[in-house]
C-alpha cells in the first residue's frame, strides 16, 4: 500500500540544480583535459553516482609510461557503456591533439555497446560529449600498454567506486549483486522504486527529473508478506515515509534506516566449511555448516571472496553444499549470499592452494609457492598436507619439524598424523590418562594385571636381600660376576642415550633396563598407580626397606643361635655377628646397585629440549619444569646426596680407614665385600668404581641436549678406565684383568654405532650390517664374561669336579683344558681358603700371571703338573704363611674350614672342628 501526500516542488528542483553542475573525471571541469600516465588504470566520464551532466565536454588524455621503453600501442577495454543513442557519445583519437577535422576519430562509443580497442602509438585521447536532453550513467574503461598485458596484477586491482557497494571486485571487474547490473553496478533497474506519478523510469538511477503533482510516499506497508532477502538501502530515499516490514524473513542485521517502524529478521551464520581449502582451478565440492539457511531457495549462493559458486544446494537449515569456483591461489573469505548480496552475518576463511607436485606441499594457505617436503615426512602433492613417516611425529609447536618418536611403533605412518591408540602428546611419548607405560605399551592396569608385577616386586626385593646375605657370607666372591653386572649396567646407560638406534638394539635395551630396575617397564608403577614423584620416593626409601629386611632376617637367625642352637651362641658374639653380617650385606647391595639406584635420582635432572618442550631423557613421559617435575626434584636431590654421591663417599672412607688391615678378621667379616675380589694394592678400587659410575651418570646431565657428545664423552671415560685396569690389574683373578679390555671395546663399538646411526649417512644395508656386527660383539662379550665366571668358579672346585661319578673324566679332558686351562693347586687352594679370597698375583711376571706356586694346568690324561710351569717357588709369601701355619697345627689354618650356616664366614675359629686334612689332600669341600 502506497499513500501520497503533497509537498513543495522546490526540493526536487534543488536536486536537478545540483546535477547540472556535475564535473568530469576526478573533478576536472568541462572542456579541460585530464592526463593519465600510469602504465595501466581506469577512466570514466564523471565522478557522480548520478547520471552524467547535460552539455558535458570531458577530455581524458591516456599517455602511459613504460620506463625507458617505447610504447607502440594502447589497449582500452570499455566495460561500462550507457549513453543516449542519438545524441551522446565518446570518441577515441590516436594521439594527444584535439581534432580539427570532423569524423577523424579512431573509434566511437555510444549506446550500450561494450567493446575493446587497440590504439596505435603511445597516446590516446578520450572525448565524451552530451547534449542538454536525456542523460544516462556514462562510460568507464580500463587502459594498459598492450605489450605489458600479462604483467597486470588483475587479482589486486580495485574497481572504481568499489562498485558503489552493489557488487564485488573480482580481477578488476565488478560482479554485481542481485538486482544491479552494469559495469559499475550503478543500475538498479530490476528493483527500482517509482520516482514520479507518471510511472517507472526505464533506465538510470533513482533521481526525480519531473513531477506533475505535489505528492510524496508517506506509508509503505509490506508487513506479513513472508518476504525474504535483505532490506534494500534504497528505502532511505523516502524521507517522509513510515515503513512497516514485520512478519517477513529478511536477513539480519537490518540497515539503520530511521523510516523503518517495524521489522522482523533472522540471523544467518556460517560455522565451518569442510574441507577448508581447495586446489586452485578445481571445482571441488564443499560442505558448509551453520544456522538459519533458507531451504529451497534458488537465490542462495556460496560466495568465495565475492565470486559466486555455480552450484549451491541447501540441504537443510544447517547445511549447504556447493562447488568451489575457479580462482587464483590465495586466502579469501567465505560467505553465504542471497539475492546477490551477503546474507550471512559472518564469514570464515577459505584457502585456494596451488596444485603441488608429489614431494612438495603448501606450507601455509597464504603462500602461493609449493615447498619441499620436510625431512622425515611424506607429501602426496595437490592440497594434501605432509604427514610423518613411520616412527616420527609432527612437532606440536612447529609443523615443519618431524621428531623421531621414543617408542617407534607408537608413531605409525598415518596421513592424519595421529598416534597409536593409547599414546598422546609430543612424539607420542605419553599415555592417555589412566594408562601406564608397560613394555612400551600403554595399558590400563586392573584385576589380575596388578598381581604379577606386585609378586615380581616382592620376589625381587627378597632376592636382593638374599643376594646381599650370600655375598656377605660366602667364602669367595667372584670378580667375573662384578664385571658382568657392570657390563650390563653400563650398556643399559649407553642405550639410554637418545641416539638414532637401530631396531636390533630394542630387545637389548629392554633387557638392560630390567637389570637397571625400570619399574615402569616391569609394570609395577601401573600396578600401584604410581606417578613420577611417587616413583622417585619409592627408590629413595627402597634401600632403607632392604636394610630393614636384611636386619630382620639376620636377627631371626641370631635369636635361633642364642636360644636353640647347640652349643648356644653367646649374646655379645651374636650381636657382633648381627652387626657384621648386616653391614657387609648392605654394603654389598649398595655397591652392586649403585648405578641403577643413583640413576633414578640423577636422571631427574637429565632434561633435553626439542621444539615442543623439555623432557626427562630416561622417562620421556615427564616434562621438565612442570609441577610434577618440580615436586620430584627435592626428593631427587636427597637421593643424589644419600646414594649417588653418598655411596662413593662411604666406600672411600671405609677403604681408606682399613687399607692397612685388609686381612684383619674383623675387617673381613664387616667390610670384606669391598676388598675380596681386588688385590691388596688395589684396596681403593671399589671406591674408584663408584666414582666412575657417578661420572657416567653425570655426563648426560651436563650434555642432555647433545646426545652425540654424551656418547663421545662416554668413550673417553671407558678408555681411561680401561687404561687404569691395564695399568694396575686390580682384580685377583688374572683372567678378569685380561678380558676387561674386551668389555671396554664392546662399549666403544656400541657408542660408535649409535653415533654412526645419528649421522643418518648410512644406507639401510650398511645400517643392518653395522647393527649385526655390534650385536654380535655385545653377545660375544657377554658370553666371554660368562665363561670367565665359570673359569673363576672352577679354580677352587676343579678338584671336586673331577671326582664326580660318570662325568668326572670330562673335567680332565682336552676340551675342558682348552676352555679352562688353569686351576688352583693344593697350595693355592690352601691360600684361598685361609684368606677367603683368591691369591694375590699382582707381583707376578706379566708373561705368567698364574705362578706355579699356586696354579697348575689341566692335562688330558694325568693330574701331574704341566711341564711348562717352573718348579714350585717355596718363597711365595702367602704360601710360606700357609705352610708355617699348617706345620704348627695352629688354629689359623682352621679358619679356612667350611662351617654350617653363617659360621663359614662369621664364626670364630674356635667353632671349626676337624677339617685340617682337607688342605693336605686338596679335596676340601667346595
Amino acid at each position: 500500500m502506497v499513500i501520497w501526500d503533497g509537498r513543495a516542488l522546490w526540493f526536487f528542483l534543488l536536486i536537478f540544480a545540483n546535477t547540472a553542475w556535475a564535473l568530469c573525471m576526478n573533478g576536472s571541469g568541462n572542456d579541460k583535459t585530464l592526463t593519465l600516465t600510469e602504465p595501466y588504470g581506469y577512466f570514466w566520464t564523471h565522478d557522480s553516482r548520478t547520471e552524467y551532466a547535460s552539455d558535458s565536454q570531458c577530455y581524458v588524455l591516456i599517455a602511459p609510461q613504460d620506463g625507458n621503453r617505447t610504447v607502440t600501442s594502447i589497449t582500452i577495454e570499455f566495460f561500462h557503456v550507457e549513453t543516449e543513442d542519438c545524441c551522446d557519445d565518446a570518441k577515441v583519437y590516436a594521439g594527444s591533439e584535439r581534432p580539427t577535422e570532423p569524423d577523424t576519430e579512431f573509434a566511437k562509443i555510444l549506446g550500450n555497446n561494450i567493446t575493446d580497442i587497440v590504439v596505435p602509438g603511445d597516446t590516446a585521447l578520450f572525448h565524451f560529449q552530451s547534449d542538454g536532453t536525456v542523460n544516462r550513467d556514462g562510460i568507464a574503461g580500463f587502459y594498459y600498454i598492450t605489450a605489458n598485458a600479462t604483467d597486470i596484477p588483475r587479482a589486486n586491482l580495485k574497481c572504481p567506486f568499489n562498485c558503489y557497494g552493489h557488487g564485488d571486485c573480482v580481477n578488476g571487474r565488478c560482479q554485481c549483486h542481485m538486482g544491479y547490473n552494469g559495469g559499475l553496478c550503478k543500475n538498479d533497474d530490476k528493483y527500482k522504486v517509482g520516482t514520479s506519478l507518471e510511472g517507472w523510469r526505464s533506465t538510470g538511477t533513482n533521481i526525480l527529473t519531473r513531477c506533475f503533482s505535489f505528492m510524496m510516499v508517506v506509508i509503505v506497508d509490506l508487513s506479513e508478506n513472508m518476504l525474504s532477502g535483505y532490506i534494500p538501502e534504497g528505502l532511505s530515499e523516502l524521507p517522509e515515509a513510515r515503513i512497516l516490514l514485520h512478519g517477513n524473513s529478511f536477513f539480519c542485521p537490518t540497515p539503520n534506516i530511521s523510516q523503518i517502524i517495524s521489522v522482523s529478521c533472522g540471523n544467518v551464520t556460517v560455522a565451518t566449511i569442510d574441507p577448508p581449502r581447495a586446489v586452485s582451478g578445481s571445482t571441488q565440492l564443499v560442505t558448509v555448516t551453520g544456522d538459519g539457511f533458507r531451504e529451497n531457495e534458488g537465490t542462495t549462493s556460496c560466495a568465495f571472496g565475492g565470486v559466486l559458486s555455480t552450484n549451491t544446494t541447501v540441504l537443510n537449515p544447517n547445511k549447504v553444499q556447493c562447488t568451489v569456483p575457479q580462482r587464483v591461489a590465495g586466502r579469501t573469505d567465505f560467505q553465504l549470499y542471497a539475492y546477490g548480496a551477503a546474507a550471512s552475518a559472518n564469514s570464515v576463511t577459505f584457502d585456494f592452494v596451488p596444485d603441488c607436485a608429489p614431494g612438495t606441499y603448501l606450507r601455509s594457505p597464504a603462500e602461493l609457492q609449493c615447498s619441499i617436503c620436510p625431512e622425515n615426512a611424506k607429501c602426496d602433492g595437490g592440497s594434501s598436507p605432509p604427514y610423518p613417516v613411520a616412527g616420527y611425529h609432527r612437532a606440536l609447536k612447529d609443523e615443519t619439524v618431524y621428531l623421531q618418536c621414543f617408542i617407534p611403533h607408537a608413531c605409525p605412518e598415518r596421513k592424519d598424523g595421529v598416534c597409536k591408540e593409547g599414546f598422546v602428546g609430543s612424539r607420542c611419548s605419553t599415555c592417555v590418562p589412566g594408562a601406564f607405560l608397560v613394555n612400551e605399551e600403554c595399558v590400563t592396569c586392573s584385576g589380575v594385571d596388578t598381581v604379577k608385577p606386585l609378586v615380581l616386586l616382592v620376589f625381587a626385593t627378597l632376592a636382593l636381600c638374599v643376594l646381599g646375605l650370600w655375598m656377605a657370607l660366602t667364602v669367595l666372591n667372584f670378580s667375573s660376576t662384578n664385571i658382568l653386572l657392570l657390563f650390563v649396567q653400563v650398556s643399559g646407560l649407553i642405550l639410554d642415550v637418545p641416539l638414532n638406534w637401530h631396531s636390533v638394539f630394542d630387545g637389548l635395551g629392554r633387557s638392560f633396563a630390567a637389570v637397571n630396575v625400570d619399574l615402569r617397564q616391569l609394570g609395577v608403577a601401573c600396578a600401584l598407580s604410581m606417578d613420577y614423584e611417587e616413583l622417585v620416593l619409592f627408590f629413595l626409601i627402597l634401600p632403607i626397606v632392604l636394610l630393614g629386611i636384611i636386619t630382620t632376617m639376620v636377627a631371626f637367625w641370631v635369636v635361633w643361635a642364642v636360644t636353640r642352637r647347640k652349643p648356644k651362641m653367646e649374646i655379645p658374639h651374636a650381636l657382633r655377628v648381627l652387626t657384621n653380617v648386616v653391614t657387609n650385606a648392605f654394603i654389598a647391595l649398595l655397591t652392586l646397585a649403585h648405578i641403577p639406584l643413583a640413576e633414578k635420582f640423577v636422571e631427574v635432572f637429565q632434561c633435553a629440549t626439542d621444539v615442543d618442550r623439555s623432557y626427562v631423557i630416561s622417562d620421556t613421559e615427564v616434562s621438565c619444569y612442570t609441577e610434577e617435575w618440580l615436586a620430584s626434584r627435592h626428593k631427587a636431590i636427597a637421593g643424589c646426596i644419600m646414594y649417588a654421591a653418598g655411596i662413593p663417599l662411604l666406600v672411600g672412607i671405609i677403604s681408606w680407614v682399613n687399607r692397612n688391615k685388609l686381612n684383619d678378621e674383623q675387617v673381613v667379616r664387616r667390610y670384606g665385600v669391598l676388598f675380596d675380589i681386588y688385590s691388596d694394592s688395589a684396596w681403593w678400587f671399589e671406591a674408584y668404581r663408584c666414582v666412575y659410575n657417578l661420572l657416567l651418570l653425570l655426563v648426560p646431565v651436563a650434555l642432555a641436549d647433545y646426545p652425540l657428545f654424551i656418547a663421545a664423552m662416554g668413550m673417553v671415560i671407558y678408555n681411561v678406565d680401561g687404561a687404569i685396569v691395564r695399568r694396575y690389574r686390580p682384580y685377583r683373578f688374572p683372567h678378569a684383568n685380561n678380558i676387561y679390555p674386551f668389555v671396554v671395546w664392546s662399549w666403544n663399538l656400541t657408542n660408535f654405532t649409535g653415533i654412526l646411526y645419528s649421522t643418518r649417512t648410512l644406507s639401510a644395508t650398511q645400517s643392518d650390517i653395522i647393527s649385526s656386527i655390534a650385536s654380535v660383539v655385545v653377545t660375544v662379550t657377554g658370553l666371554t664374561l660368562v665363561h670367565s665366571l665359570i673359569y673363576e668358579w672352577q679354580l677352587i672346585h676343579w678338584i671336586s669336579l673331577r671326582k664326580l661319578p660318570y662325568i668326572g673324566h670330562f673335567f680332565v679332558s682336552k676340551p675342558w683344558g682348552l676352555l679352562f686351562p688353569v686351576h688352583l693347586n693344593k697350595a693355592g687352594r690352601a691360600v684361598a681358603r685361609t684368606i677367603e679370597k683368591l691369591p694375590d698375583t699382582t707381583e707376578s711376571s706379566p708373561l705368567n700371571y698364574y705362578p706355579s706356586t699356586l696354579y697348575e694346568k689341566v692335562l688330558p690324561t694325568t693330574m701331574k703338573h704341566n711341564r711348562s710351569f717352573p718348579p714350585p717357588d717355596t718363597s711365595h709369601p702367602e704360601l710360606k704363611e700357609v705352610k708355617s701355619t699348617h706345620s704348627t697345627g695352629g688354629q689359623e689354618v682352621l679358619k679356612s674350614c667350611v662351617m654350617d650356616g653363617l659360621h663359614k664366614r662369621v664364626g670364630s675359629v674356635a667353632d671349626c672342628h676337624g677339617h685340617g686334612d682337607d688342605l693336605e689332600d686338596g679335596s676340601g669341600p667346595s
